[in-house]
């Protein structure tokens, strides 16, 4: 059966995502916040798209998600700031 929604948000140590551009049937994709090199996922027909966790289960679209993520790379920001080091 094929995946068509993936969870993972909090998976903060996954830094490969080339995977998931064979998941041709994928329509919802929540990524981590620190995602990086997801160009890619453009190619996707998704129906949700995001990186943010809020307290209802995210909707955004690709168009608002992409929108989001190509203002960040301008302003110098498309992944969230690393946590402190203890």
């Amino acid at each position: 059966m094929p995946i068509s929604a993936l969870d993972l948000f909090g998976c903060n140590k996954l830094k490969d995502f080339s995977p998931l551009a064979e998941m041709k049937q994928l329509k919802r994709l929540s990524l981590p916040e620190n995602c990086e090199d997801i160009e890619f996922l453009r190619k996707l027909d998704l129906e949700m798209l995001d990186n943010e966790r809020s307290t209802s289960y995210s909707s955004k679209t690709p168009e608002k998600f992409w929108k989001d993520w190509d203002s960040k790379k301008k302003s110098g920001g498309a992944k969230a700031p690393s946590p402190p080091s203890p």
